[in-house]
């Protein structure tokens, strides 16, 4: 999977998580669905760490890319150029 692919994946999920637990505790009340929901919720959440450890990485070096924001045209670790 291409780095940008896994940045793309794994802020959706993250985004699609959060977007689960507010569903759960605004409009569900307590019960069965509202804890699967959160479950789902937290399963998302842990994937999208999983999908950008092992795949949001420089091609080239295998280093870790920045995760706090885009990784720019260069990796930081080796220098070379980024595939868009």
């Amino acid at each position: 999977m291409k780095y940008w692919v896994a940045y793309m994946l794994s802020v959706a999920m993250i985004v699609l998580a959060f977007l689960i637990v507010g569903l759960a505790f605004s409009l569900v009340e307590e019960g069965v669905l509202r804890i699967i929901l959160i479950v789902l919720a937290a399963v998302l959440f842990v994937g999208a760490l999983v999908i950008s450890t092992i795949f949001y990485r420089c091609p080239h070096c295998r280093s870790m890319l920045p995760r706090r924001s885009l990784p720019g045209k260069f990796c930081r670790n080796c220098g070379k150029k980024l595939d868009s």
